[in-house]
């Protein structure tokens, strides 16, 4: 099984490998390129050499191009996403809603709730156990705000992280909380500073022009910031990309740090990350010798952030399926890819997946009492004299 790095500088060569794809890998999975199998981390990748009759990139991106084409135009594609097909964005494009991702989910829980008697989703409610019964039915039980419940149901769903999800396994699928286990996450933190634009630095994208950045961020080679003493993995330029994230005269930036290939910063204060994220910020975004302060506007510390798809992660996820039992649907980012709009695709199709597997359940037991009821009725029948 190939790495990230083995595959890409295979083809690309190792510059490509150190300039692009190295700092790629970085801000997407704060991962080590060595580590991470091709097949699971970067998958569309891998499959354009599979599409390649030469096995090349280039000649199997033409062949998934013209396959894309002709998925979007077809009227299943259509069907689907009926009047959003208008909507969706080019591809490659970055979007957010006015007031950040919680729109998304307070409107989810809207339009699911807006019949009163029927409460789809429910917040504040804690997952305690999982049991699973001999007639492959489960049993949720939760904390809530009223006290503790339990719901029934012909299947469960699991979408934890995977270390989260593991306890509820014990009793319904322990070998497979003892896969998941095997998942690597290390710790990130995220850290929001913001500054006022006339420290930034005259070359900085968009500032002769505009007095501003204009851009989406910055990535940083490992090599580069290693001999710079940088350990900020990348950079998200927030007022750049969402208007009104930030007061007029100020650019409000968000940065990454930390990683499978800098552990350490889960073991630094608070105020120890943001230092080093502003040390970072100076020296490839402000003006030499600026001696202003940050703004510190926000930092959170994830001490098991970003599902690791090492070398045998596809292999584990297979085992985990083998010792899944009937009814028990796992998910995560640590099987659908972690970018938010694989999560949300794989929503999407999970959700039938789960809709279809209820539905003939469902018909199953109730074909299996139609049949039970006309065999009593029978038993109860007089005998001929």
């Amino acid at each position: 099984e190939e790495s990230i790095q083995e595959i890409v500088t295979r083809h690309l060569g190792e510059e490509t490998f150190t300039k692009v794809i190295d700092p790629f890998v970085s801000g997407v999975y704060a991962g080590d390129p060595q580590k991470l199998a091709i097949r699971a981390a970067l998958k569309k990748i891998y499959a354009l050499e599979q599409l390649s009759s030469t096995g090349g990139f280039i000649p199997g991106a033409a062949v998934r191009i013209a396959q894309k084409q002709e998925e979007e135009g077809s009227e299943q594609f259509k069907r689907e996403w009926r009047e959003g097909v208008g909507l969706l964005p080019p591809g490659g494009s970055l979007g957010s809603f006015k007031n950040g991702l919680m729109q998304m989910s307070e409107a989810t829980e809207k339009v699911l709730n807006k019949d009163g008697d029927k409460q789809r989703v429910r917040v504040g409610w804690k997952l305690k156990d999982v049991k699973k019964h001999d007639d492959n039915t489960y049993t949720a039980v939760f904390s809530t705000p009223e006290g503790d419940r339990a719901l029934k149901a012909p299947a469960l769903a699991i979408t934890a992280p995977a270390h989260r999800a593991k306890p509820f396994l014990e009793n319904v699928a322990p070998k497979a909380g003892e896969l998941l286990s095997e998942i690597y996450y290390p710790p990130v933190a995220s850290v929001t500073l913001a500054y006022p634009r006339e420290a930034l630095r005259d070359d900085a994208p968009g500032v002769q022009e505009t007095g501003r950045l204009q851009g989406f961020g910055h990535l940083i080679p490992r090599k580069a910031a290693y001999k710079a003493g940088v350990r900020t993995l990348g950079t998200i330029w927030s007022s750049s990309l969402f208007p009104s994230r930030a007061p007029e005269g100020y650019e409000m930036l968000l940065c990454y740090i930390g990683g499978s290939r800098d552990v350490g910063i889960g073991d630094m204060a608070e105020a120890d990350i943001a230092k080093q994220c502003d040390q970072d910020i100076r020296k490839v975004l402000l003006k030499p010798g600026w001696g202003g302060e940050a703004k510190t506007l926000g930092i959170r510390v994830w001490p098991r952030a970003i599902p690791q798809y090492e070398k045998g992660h596809l292999d584990v996820l297979e085992q985990i399926a083998q010792n899944t039992p009937e009814g028990l649907f796992l998910g995560g980012n640590y099987k659908t890819g972690v970018a938010f709009g694989d999560c949300v695709d794989y929503g999407i199709q999970e959700a039938k997946t789960i809709s279809s597997y209820v539905k003939a359940r469902l018909e199953k037991v109730a074909a299996t009492k139609s049949a039970q009821e006309l065999s009593n009725e029978k038993a109860s029948e007089p005998l001929a004299a």
